[in-house]
């Protein structure tokens, strides 16, 4: 276990720089595919070295539509690079906390590639900027991942889902793609710098649609994602869990 540990640490910066200059350059061409392609080979090759399979079921869901916001359970560091090899042929973009653009090579890529930068502290003229980086999105023909519980679950369950992704969705005119995560805590604890080999268990849920005629469409949607997802953890959970 050290040993691996110590392999995915080691090749982290130099994956992260051969792999984010490939998605840099490309992005700046206007060639988001090859961006795209960059950072599944970058998710893949760490996850090959953390010895961690993925196993998904759902595929036949993935609409070939862009403009998706994607939504999943948080469990694990381990999840974007889940999702960047199970979501192969959507654009997919991360919200990414501002904390991250303080680090010189992830702040380069994050940049470049369109990630939305979000900055809780900044108020009213954050949420203009906010807007402004997702119309951008969008209109590039992307799809936004979000984490609606806004931090990684240490209880071994799904939190509850804040609203922000859902009035994103509302306002993009965007239908909702569930997703559900097992299993990646297993490998990587949240808080714990060790890596273990394991098994990520994927399950991709149909597209899900703001009900205009519900009293409340934002909360609707909320509850209908979370209903799914929460159930569907549920399971595995049972199947999976020791």
């Amino acid at each position: 276990m050290l040993l691996r540990t110590a392999a995915f640490f080691l090749a982290l910066i130099p994956l992260t720089l051969y792999h984010g200059a490939v998605a840099v350059l490309a992005s700046k061409r206007g060639l988001h595919r090859v961006a795209d392609r960059a950072g599944q080979r970058w998710a893949q090759t760490l996850l090959d070295i953390a010895n961690v399979d993925v196993e998904v079921s759902g595929y036949e869901n993935v609409p070939h539509e862009t403009g998706l916001v994607i939504v999943s359970n948080h469990v694990s560091n381990l999840d974007s690079l889940v999702q960047f090899t199970t979501l192969k042929t959507l654009s997919m973009r991360f919200m990414a906390k501002t904390e991250l653009y303080k680090i010189p090579i992830f702040r380069t890529v994050l940049k470049s590639m369109n990630m939305v930068r979000v900055d809780r502290q900044a108020g009213p003229a954050g949420v203009a900027e906010l807007r402004s980086r997702l119309t951008i999105l969008f209109n590039n023909g992307h799809s936004l991942a979000v984490y609606p519980e806004g931090t990684r679950s240490r209880a071994g369950e799904v939190l509850p889902f804040k609203k922000g992704p859902f009035v994103t969705a509302r306002s993009g005119n965007a239908p909702v793609l569930p997703l559900t995560m097992y299993g990646a805590d297993k490998s990587w604890k949240p808080g714990d710098w060790r890596i273990r080999p394991g098994t990520v268990s994927v399950v991709i849920h149909p597209p899900l649609h703001v009900d205009k005629d519900a009293d409340d469409p934002i909360e609707d949607l909320r509850v209908r994602t979370q209903t799914v997802i929460e159930n569907t953890y549920r399971e595995l959970d049972a199947r999976f869990g020791n």
